[in-house]
């Protein structure tokens, strides 16, 4: 059943710069090296992670070269949309301005849905599913940049760029 997520995993996710899904045999791989030998046979598969701040500061430096005005520290009063056209009302250290943009990113994470009802006066079809992650970081404990995720309740470690998914 691993074998098949990861088959789909490899699939859905169009790979062009990770490595693909693979079969280890851990009697033999250097990450088999600090388990115990029931574990004969693991799956690796690669993921990435992203740092949110620094991809919002690129996409705001890309929208910037494409001619968007970014507003920082601007908080949106009221937007309505009218011929194609959106009128915007903004807020920034006190002082009101009124804009018009003929586009417009609800890019508010968590306020989303408030930013929807409140500022734009809209009922909203969609929902936002908020995910939350922890992380916890512990010095590294083995020789290799694989993270151990184990199909039944044993021991786990912490992740790196690779993963390995054992199963006894």
């Amino acid at each position: 059943m691993l074998r098949f997520g990861l088959f789909i995993y490899d699939h859905l996710g169009g790979r062009k710069i990770l490595p693909g899904s693979e079969t280890l045999d851990l009697t033999h791989h250097k990450v088999g090296e600090p388990l115990r030998r029931e574990f004969r046979q693991g799956f690796a598969y690669s993921d990435g992670w992203v740092d949110d701040s620094r991809l919002t500061v690129l996409n705001a430096v890309d929208a910037a070269e494409r001619g968007a005005a970014i507003r920082t520290r601007t908080r949106l009063v009221r937007a309505e949309r009218s011929d194609r056209r959106w009128q915007l009302v903004l807020s920034a250290r006190g002082n009101r301005e009124t804009v018009t943009a003929r586009g417009l990113v609800n890019a508010a994470g968590a306020w989303v849905p408030d930013v929807v009802a409140h500022r734009l006066r809209m009922t909203s079809s969609g929902h936002v599913r908020l995910v939350k992650g922890s992380h916890i970081v512990v010095r590294r404990q083995f020789e290799h940049d694989h993270a151990y995720i184990f199909s039944s309740p044993t021991i786990a470690s912490s992740s790196q760029s690779r993963t390995s998914a054992i199963s006894p």
